[in-house]
This record gives structure tokens, C-alpha cells and sequence, in this order.
């Protein structure tokens, strides 16, 4: 899989728990008087909680590189018309 189809991959598993809240909260889940919850704050912030822990755990990992472009990535762009056209421009001494 290209790293940039498993970094949408990542980003798709936050956007769905989004999702889920965004419904709960539509439904009256979080809200004082209409909340199924006795505490609907406390779910809110667990749910908030679950995708901030999500976000910062794909921040840790595209820090550390999980989702750097791979040597054969690398090659392909180096042999693509647009890879070939920035090296020209590199050659000659042009800014990219």
C-alpha cells in the first residue's frame, strides 16, 4: 500500500469516530436535559478524549516516520515527468 493511501487510512478511522460523536450530539446524547446518560458531560468528554488520543497517536507516528515515502516511492516520482522536470530544474541551478 502507498504510505500516502495508509496515512488516509489513518486519518479516515478519526474522521468516522468524528462522525460518530457528530451523531451522538445530534441526537441529544451530550446535552443536559436531553441525554439518555445521567452524566452526558462525562460521555462527551470520554468521547472527545477517545479521538484526541487517536490524533495525537497519528501525530507520534507520522513523527516518527511511519509515513515517510519509501525508497520505491522515491524512485517512482524520480522517473515520473514531474520528477523529472524538478531535477532539470535542480541541474540548472533553478529553485523547484
Amino acid at each position: 500500500m502507498h504510505t500516502k493511501d495508509m496515512l488516509r487510512a489513518e486519518m479516515d478511522k478519526i474522521g468516522k469516530v468524528m462522525a460518530q460523536i457528530a451523531v451522538r450530539a445530534s441526537q441529544g446524547q451530550y446535552h443536559d436535559y436531553l441525554s439518555p446518560h445521567p452524566m452526558p458531560a462525562v460521555v462527551f468528554q470520554d468521547d472527545i478524549t477517545t479521538l484526541i488520543e487517536l490524533c495525537v497517536n497519528l501525530r507520534v507516528r507520522h513523527a516518527n516516520g511511519d509515513f515517510d515515502a519509501t525508497a520505491e516511492e522515491g524512485d517512482e516520482w524520480a522517473a515520473s515527468a514531474e520528477g523529472q522536470a524538478t531535477m532539470a530544474k535542480l541541474m540548472r541551478g533553478d529553485e523547484p
